[in-house]
């Protein structure tokens, strides 16, 4: 899926992920990733961190 991809690029943040996929808002992307993967945005990143 697109978002995650983009979500999983560490120099992007949220919101730039969010507006590369297409959603001009970052709680909507948010709420959609977070029902598609059962994470936050934030917390697939943080994982890809460690």
């Amino acid at each position: 899926m697109k978002s995650s991809n983009a979500a999983s690029k560490k120099d992007f943040s949220v919101k730039e992920a969010a507006l590369k996929v297409g959603y001009k808002h970052t709680g909507h992307f948010s709420k959609i990733f977070s029902n598609r993967f059962g994470i936050t945005p934030s917390y697939y990143k943080k994982q890809l961190k460690s």
